[in-house]
């Protein structure tokens, strides 16, 4: 029996956006226990705003404390009560906040002697508790506050103050702590690690898998090192809104530095109107989409030539994703994204290895990375020996967008397939158990990777949509060859909302 995989819990710390004061309680409890002062009736509305974060907090109600004395819980609990209202009017969801009663200058009655209750608009009330001191001082904690919070908070001194009431004063304020949500989203995908894999037929219902420098599931007890976490399975909670269109993560990937960024690849594949006919790079034209067929784009294909160069630093489609325009003023994809969208994206290495697909998800993924190149004469499978860049081409990439690897489509797979099924023979019941094969669109067209294929010099590989299967691909086939962008995120991104659910995907902001 396999060990079974264990969670790790990540500690998140939340960023203080302001204090609001929105209230001044001054008391004093004279010889006979008479207050000689109290709030007025107050109307007053304080608003924050600094971008996108917008806060509107009103109080309303009279708190009178007039011949106020230390009192029980049940007379406590009849005392006025003032209104509270929480409207966040802007677009970055408030994490968390903190309603704290807090002690000013001048103040002498002990905080141990002031009690509150809180109730909120969900019907729960919090009754009767104490403040320990002015350094625990919150009365009420409250989580994603997108529009409006009622909170309906009440005061009195404790009836066990007693004598050590008289002649004291509290002198203080009604505040309230703001917290924007400040996970990073490497550390939210960590977090859903899943722990339930145990025994050899693994099952799960979908989530995040650590994955060990070998290749396989990572576990705990075996003191191995994790190398990348990955969305595995049918079924899983991976949605995020990036350039306000429906992208998916693939994972967290470490690299050789040990930063560690998550990966997201378009959900709708590229159209083929999303194409220009041709872009022009380095006085190099190429052939980027033909709009007399639909769904006929081109990974390399040199206008006017029949050129069939599998290398992706020299490629037309990674040209036309990695530049705003052209030399003649045609724009690329870049120029279709947002500034912030563009901002987002970490400039990273590409790894550019031939690989195999009639092969499991831990060999292709070696394959990938490998380094060696192969020899002039060498043009084919046949002639590979030992080697894994085709003669002429780099083994890496540094940019901002290229496309998935095959070993991405592999390792996207319920895990019970990693060392049981072949890439070739996904259709065989692993296509179902994958959520790229499972929701991301590209009709029944041909997914290029950005691998060069171990088959011949000028194909790379690519999976079919009608069955999941992978196979190799000639680069400038005038076929139904479309792509899904892919790209890693800078890992200072963090999320102001959502839960990665397709109705609720996470939103993002860069720090």
């Amino acid at each position: 029996m396999e060990p079974k995989l264990i969670r790790k819990d990540i500690k998140y710390q939340k960023k203080t956006l302001i204090v609001v004061s929105l209230l001044v309680i001054s008391l004093f409890v004279g010889g006979s226990f008479a207050l000689l002062s109290s709030s007025d009736e107050t109307e007053e509305v304080v608003t924050f705003k600094t971008g996108n974060f917008n806060l509107e907090a009103k109080t309303t109600g009279t708190l009178s404390l007039d011949g106020e004395v230390p009192k029980s819980y049940d007379d406590g609990f009849k005392n006025n009560d003032i209104t509270l209202t929480l409207t966040n009017t802007g677009s970055l969801e408030i994490g968390k906040y903190d309603v704290k009663l807090e002690g000013d200058t001048g103040t002498t009655l002990d905080a141990s002697y002031i009690r509150y209750s809180v109730s909120d608009d969900e019907g729960k009330t919090y009754l009767a508790s104490k403040l320990l001191s002015e350094t625990n001082n919150i009365i009420y904690t409250g989580y994603s506050l997108k529009t409006t919070k009622v909170l309906k908070v009440k005061l009195w001194i404790d009836e066990a103050a007693g004598e050590n009431a008289l002649k004291k004063s509290y002198n203080g304020k009604i505040n309230v702590e703001l917290y924007q949500n400040d996970d990073t989203l490497v550390d939210v995908v960590k977090s859903k690690l899943v722990s339930n894999y145990s025994g050899s037929n693994e099952s799960f219902e979908g989530g995040v898998v650590a994955v060990n420098n070998d290749g396989n599931l990572y576990h705990e007890t075996n003191s191995e090192t994790i190398r990348e976490y990955r969305y595995s399975g049918p079924t899983v909670n991976n949605y995020v809104t990036f350039n306000d269109e429906v992208w998916r993560i693939v994972g967290v990937f470490k690299d050789e530095n040990n930063e560690e960024n998550v990966k997201i690849v378009r959900n709708n594949a590229l159209l083929i109107s999303d194409f220009p006919v041709n872009y022009t790079i380095n006085g190099i034209k190429y052939t980027i989409g033909d709009t007399t067929t639909t769904d006929r784009a081109f990974w390399n294909y040199v206008t006017g030539t029949n050129s069939d160069k599998n290398d992706w630093t020299t490629a037309g489609l990674q040209y036309w994703l990695n530049t705003y325009q052209d030399e003649e003023g045609t724009n690329g994809y870049l120029s279709k994204l947002s500034n912030t969208s563009v901002q987002m994206i970490a400039d990273k290495k590409y790894y550019l290895g031939n690989a195999p697909f009639v092969a499991l998800a831990k060999v292709i993924y070696n394959d990938e990375r490998k380094d060696i190149v192969c020899s002039s004469n060498i043009i084919e499978r046949s002639d590979l020996n030992n080697c894994y860049i085709w003669y002429g081409n780099k083994s890496t990439w540094t940019g901002k967008v290229g496309l998935l690897y095959p070993s991405d489509w592999a390792y996207s797979a319920n895990t019970t397939y990693w060392n049981t099924e072949k890439l070739s023979g996904f259709s065989n019941g692993a296509k179902n158990t994958t959520w790229m094969f499972e929701t991301l669109t590209f009709k029944s067209a041909a997914l290029l990777f950005i691998s060069p294929s171990q088959t011949y010099n000028y194909y790379v590989v690519n999976v079919r949509g009608n069955d999941g299967n992978a196979g190799a691909y000639f680069v400038n086939k005038k076929d139904t060859g479309v792509s899904l962008p892919s790209l890693y995120l800078k890992s200072n991104v963090k999320i102001t909302s959502g839960t990665g659910e397709q109705s609720n995907p996470y939103k993002l902001i860069l720090e």
